[in-house]
């Protein structure tokens, strides 16, 4: 089962969190504001591969 952190490059993570507060909690990569693309998006969730969501906030690692 894949675990979900936050990116490890910090200043990433920090600039990222801070466009998602700016958006109202979601994701700044997409345009629709919905329960689907709330942060943690729904598509970064069913995600089944290793590796960063979208806009980079967060990760899946093995």
């Amino acid at each position: 089962m894949l675990k979900i952190i936050k990116n490890p490059d910090n200043s990433i993570y920090e600039e990222v969190t801070r466009l998602v507060n700016e958006n109202d909690g979601y994701c700044p990569c997409v345009h629709e504001k919905n329960d689907e693309t709330k942060c943690i998006c729904k598509a970064f969730r069913e995600q089944q591969t290793v590796g960063e969501c979208h806009c980079g906030r967060y990760c899946k690692i093995e």
